[in-house]
């Protein structure tokens, strides 16, 4: 006998057992349970990840990479700075002992003229370099391991996670890297200025020794 919606030839009494198993095949149909797939999800309803240590180490990463390399321009152009005024002060030096300290060099108005304005060039260049190496630029490199343990690590509420540390101290380095580059560009300025004052100065001077030596 088949239980389906097909109707079924024979006596009344296969009939009426016909009907009832025909119920109860739907009933039971209607009380299956519909699953549903792990990948589908109520419309509307925005999927939160669960873990996004990885995303935070990444920001973290590359925060203190772009710190590695503000320190390394900032060591780099005060190296230079260095260098380059000692260059500028040995060839001042040589220029004015062999070409203008001599008894010879006529020394009029225009020769004490251009020698006063490649003096004020060489003051220059080195006002520049001081204020390069000024001790009042101050990098943020790294943070102090008390402040680490006082708002991340040893706190109660809310507890300390992984993702909340590398989280705060992504956010801590993006503000460490703004004050950083206001140094920077302090120091990429001042640099420039060292060095086409000391370059002027330079050429000035040894005009001045060709012209009149």
């Amino acid at each position: 006998m088949v239980a389906d919606d097909r109707v079924t030839v024979g006596p009344w009494w296969q009939r009426v057992v016909s009907k009832q198993r025909r119920a109860n095949h739907r009933l039971g149909a209607s009380l299956v349970p519909v699953t549903q797939s792990p990948n589908e999800h109520p419309p509307g309803k925005k999927v939160q990840g669960s873990d996004k240590t990885p995303l935070y180490r990444v920001a973290y990463d590359q925060g203190l990479r772009t710190l590695d390399d503000q320190r390394d321009e900032f060591n780099a152009a005060r190296g230079r700075a260095v260098q380059f005024m000692a260059l500028v002060a040995a060839a001042t030096a040589f220029l004015v002992g062999t070409g203008l300290n001599s008894s010879t060099t006529n020394r009029d108005g225009t020769f004490y003229a251009v020698a006063i304005a490649a003096t004020a060039l060489t003051v220059l260049a080195l006002v520049s370099l001081f204020l390069t190496l000024s001790p009042r630029l101050v990098f943020n490199f790294r943070l102090q391991p008390q402040i680490l343990l006082e708002r991340w690590i040893d706190r109660e509420v809310p507890g300390p996670t992984e993702p909340d540390l590398l989280r705060a101290l992504a956010a801590r380095m993006q503000g460490m890297i703004d004050a950083n580059e206001t140094i920077l560009t302090k120091v990429r300025i001042r640099y420039m200025w060292l060095l086409g004052s000391g370059t002027f100065a330079l050429l000035t001077w040894a005009v001045l020794a060709w012209a009149r030596g």
